[in-house]
């Protein structure tokens, strides 16, 4: 089979009977281009034994959809490397949304601002929750695996409204 080797950093391989994709090098770059208005681009993948399928969409907004094989899962991120981040997300600032984690319903469960303000929608269950590690601190801490057991309430300053 032959290559298709364009030789410059201002030709593009176009496909389509429009041809409305592109495919191309700028010199500094490379990219994928769908060029007609409205359309999405679509990443799809051949499971062994299975048909092909949407992995990735990227819709004409902009918007990044993932689609998994994975049992309960729609979107998974795997890190091994083991001084890297999980997950690395950074986006919004004051007021506005950096992160936000929705149920099936579409109800928001987990915000996170970016002036980072969280709210959490249901219980948090944890053995140690510090609210603000300076000074004045908030720290609920769980004295007990015992059902029965106290929660105490520990106040390093400043005010504590209940």
């Amino acid at each position: 089979m032959a290559d298709i080797k364009i030789d410059s950093d201002s030709g593009k391989f176009k496909a389509g009977a429009d041809q409305d994709l592109e495919v191309y090098n700028d010199g500094s770059h490379s990219y994928i281009s769908g060029v007609t208005a409205g359309q999405n681009m679509v990443f799809a993948t051949r499971p062994s034994g299975g048909s092909t399928t949407a992995a990735v969409t990227i819709t004409s907004e902009g918007r990044v959809q993932h689609t998994s094989a994975i049992a309960n899962s729609c979107f998974d991120i795997a890190n091994t490397h083991a001084d890297g981040f999980g997950a690395h997300i950074q986006a919004g600032s004051g007021t506005k949304y950096s992160l936000v984690v929705k149920d099936k319903d579409n109800n928001e469960r987990f915000t996170v601002l970016g002036n980072g303000s969280t709210t959490v929608a249901g219980a948090v269950t944890a053995t140690s929750f510090t609210a603000n590690s300076g000074t004045p601190g908030f720290t609920m801490t769980e004295t007990d695996t015992d059902p029965d057991s106290e929660c105490r309430i520990v106040n390093g300053g400043g005010n504590l409204i209940l």
